[in-house]
């Protein structure tokens, strides 16, 4: 921000867009049903209960996301004493909302529960399948560590088939406008 601070001129407007946790405490995969990230956990615990992965590779793998709620996005810009403030940059307006799943959009009308289901796997996969892996202890052949991968997907997936009404990754936006004084 501070950077962005010295790139404004006086009057310049800046508008973001990031993931939050929103009022009602909702943020990316818990707006409803299923609580994506307690399912990755759960999912994982289950692995480790089955003997498939070591208490170890359970404990390497950690997902680093944090969303930021509406007071933590506007401290550095309602702050006298932050750095942002100091500089200009001042909070013109923030909300949250609240962006459906597209895929269980698309699910509402199609009802096809496989579709749905390779619509939903892979975009989950493409953002977190190499926290997994990288959890996976190293001493492990490769083929091995992505069989377990495979088997952890499948397991979700299987998961979506059995109740898709429940699943979805909703997306929880902030949308703040910023000036510079």
């Amino acid at each position: 921000m501070a950077c962005r601070a010295r790139e404004l001129v006086s009057g310049g407007r800046l508008v973001l867009i990031n993931f939050c946790r929103d009022e009602k405490g909702q943020y990316l995969g818990n707006t409803g049903g299923v609580n994506m990230f307690d399912n990755f956990n759960r999912n994982w615990q289950n692995f480790l209960g089955e003997g498939i992965i070591t208490t170890a590779e359970y404990e390497n793998m950690t997902l680093p996301q944090y969303y930021n709620t509406v007071e933590e996005f506007s401290d550095p810009l309602t702050s006298s004493s932050s750095e942002c403030y100091q500089a200009g940059l001042r909070m013109e307006n923030i909300e949250t909302r609240v962006v459906p799943c597209p895929f269980a959009e698309e699910f509402k009308q199609h009802k096809d529960v496989e579709k749905f289901a390779d619509g939903l796997i892979p975009t989950i996969r493409s953002w977190n399948e190499s926290i997994f892996l990288a959890g996976l202890d190293e001493s492990r052949l490769l083929q091995e560590r992505k069989k377990i991968i495979e088997d952890y997907y499948n397991t979700y997936r299987q998961q979506v088939l059995a109740n898709p009404d429940e699943h979805g990754m909703g997306y929880v936006h902030a949308y703040k406008s910023i000036y510079k004084i």
